[in-house]
């Protein structure tokens, strides 16, 4: 469980689960592929509220404890909250349908004889 904190912004992530029915798990460096950047580099957290790191443990201990629980519905799920506009956006990572709904499927040429 991963998170990070940037003026009002809150960003929780569980990485290495696979999420139930999936594969592959995500990882950090699947998802964030660059480098940081300057800006990012030179963060000052002195201007981070403390009801904004306060609420960034709490997710990301609600995540914790999903996963303590066997639950890995969070896993690979990427939330960012931004406390000045309340504003809560969940991504969640693709799961690949079951091999009986694929929808393209090419059927072999009959031989003609």
């Amino acid at each position: 469980v991963s998170g990070g904190v940037h003026g009002h912004q809150v960003q929780v992530i569980t990485l290495h689960a696979s999420p139930k029915g999936a594969e592959n798990s995500s990882s950090y460096s699947g998802l964030f592929e660059r480098s940081i950047s300057s800006e990012q580099d030179g963060c000052d957290m002195r201007d981070v509220p403390v009801h904004v790191t306060s609420l960034a443990g709490a997710v990301m201990a609600a995540h914790v404890r999903s996963l303590l629980f066997g639950d890995r519905s969070l896993a690979g799920v990427l939330e960012l909250i931004d406390t000045a506009s309340g504003r809560w956006m969940r991504f969640s990572p693709p799961l690949p349908p079951p091999d009986d709904e694929l929808i393209a499927f090419d059927p072999p040429e009959q031989a003609h004889a």
